[in-house]
């Protein structure tokens, strides 16, 4: 997929579903364990993982794990709650997740974002910022284009805080897309972090659906967060948040009704000064406001001189101030208001 096209979706890879099936098959949950997908996109995944086969319930009726998502697109975000429980999934970036206590999940689902930010790719930011809500002991599941886990500080870096890792490509038919590959691990206790011994690589990687009579994954128990919320602001609040600020101060000013008046608008003048000049200083309202109307804004310096004694003696200063304000452009005349 071209960049421009990722970036449009913005870096959206749902799991395919035979691999998705297949991961799926790699664990066994405990009734009581806690998911986390930092990356849930419309919870299809999540739904996926944390559901309960009939050989692994306690009773009937509990079907699923408790699991938990966060999702940037706001849209997706909104499908997700529909199908899912609407406390479980938060909008907004990982970055602005508060997660509390710490490490309180027992399997992270993690299916980043396949990008480059600041010259670091993303899949290994969003790894670094996820793998502390897991708990010592607990499952995680990485899913990444296989050129990620050539690079050699993320190869050390999770041999450093995992065990028992194992690598998988997706299923046959649906690795060429992206070359993606499932990394299985366990997290070690921070104590043990880097005591065990280091590789450049994880060897040899089996198509997954090779291996389903391989190992599987035990996932523990986990805890519900007490905190699980978005502490930033979503790309949409934010243009709303403009957009209301703007139309407030278009209407406080009069201009919302410019388009309705069918003669020239007034000048600003009956306004006090002070507010028209901390606008257009602001960049809120710098440029053209209206069809008769054109301002520009300026800064000029102001020069005074005094007198001042300093040890006795008497002496003349020169003190320096800044004044601001608008230059208004009408009928091809100009005027400045300070």
């Amino acid at each position: 997929m071209a960049r421009a096209a990722a970036q449009m979706k913005m870096g959206y890879y749902p799991t395919p579903e035979k691999t998705l099936n297949l991961l799926r098959r790699k664990i066994k949950l405990n009734p009581h364990a806690a998911i986390i997908d930092p990356c849930c996109g419309e919870g299809a995944a999540m739904r996926q993982m944390a559901y309960l086969p009939p050989d692994e319930r306690e009773s009937h009726y509990k079907c699923w794990v408790k699991f938990y998502g966060v999702e940037l697109d706001t849209h997706r975000a909104q499908i997700g709650r529909s199908l899912c429980d609407p406390d479980a999934i938060v909008t907004g970036s990982i970055y602005d997740t508060v997660i509390r206590p710490a490490g309180c999940f027992s399997m992270l689902y993690l299916n980043p974002p396949y990008e480059y930010e600041k010259g670091e790719r993303m899949e290994f930011l969003f790894l670094k910022k996820a793998h502390n809500w897991l708990k010592p002991g607990g499952v995680l599941i990485f899913l990444v284009p296989e050129l990620v886990l050539r690079l050699p500080k993320v190869v050390t870096w999770i041999k450093r805080r995992y065990e028992n890792i194992r690598v998988y490509r997706f299923h046959r038919e649906e690795y060429p897309v992206f070359k993606q590959i499932a990394l299985y691990a366990v997290k070690l206790p921070e104590e043990m972090h880097g005591q065990h011994q280091l590789g450049n690589s994880f060897g040899d990687t089996p198509y997954i659906e090779d291996t389903l009579g391989d190992y599987v994954y035990p996932v523990p128990p986990g805890l519900s967060p007490a905190v699980f919320e978005q502490k930033g602001m979503t790309p949409e609040e934010v243009e709303a948040f403009h957009a209301a600020t703007v139309a407030n101060t278009k209407k406080a000013l009069g201009l919302d009704k410019a388009k309705e008046a069918a003669s020239a608008l007034s000048p600003l003048f009956p306004l006090r000064k002070g507010h028209i000049v901390s606008l257009l200083m602001s960049g809120v309202l710098n440029g053209r406001l209206t069809d008769r109307l054109v301002f520009k804004c300026f800064t000029k310096r102001h020069q005074t001189e005094t007198t001042v004694v300093e040890d006795g003696k008497t002496k003349k200063v020169t003190l320096d101030s800044y004044v601001s304000g608008i230059r208004v452009i009408e009928k091809g005349e100009w005027y400045d208001v300070i």
